[in-house]
């Protein structure tokens, strides 16, 4: 299945992850004309990069349901979210769009 991406408002970010369960797989997809990066949103809100995929590349991440995944333009660390994916209870894609 595919998990629902979230656009993030200008200035806003994701919300922190709660995770709990047994970790499973979802593989994220990059459809976008420009390489992004996938951070993890700890339970405080904040943001530990994982990846930079590359355009119509994809990456494989183990994680857990109500785990928060962001994703953000890879220019720099600090590059504000464009959006984000909450896991849910199984294996699933994370396609970014256009």
């Amino acid at each position: 299945p595919a998990l629902k991406w979230q656009p993030v408002a200008e200035g806003k970010t994701a919300p922190p992850s709660r995770p709990d369960g047994n970790p499973f797989d979802v593989v994220f997809i990059n459809r976008r004309d420009h390489d992004v990066t996938l951070y993890w949103m700890d339970r405080e809100g904040g943001r530990k990069r994982y990846a930079v995929i590359a355009p119509g590349k994809y990456y494989r991440q183990q994680t857990r349901p109500g785990a928060v995944w962001m994703i953000a333009r890879a220019e720099s660390n600090d590059s504000p979210a464009l959006g984000y994916f909450t896991v849910g209870d199984r294996a699933a894609r994370a396609v970014v769009p256009k």
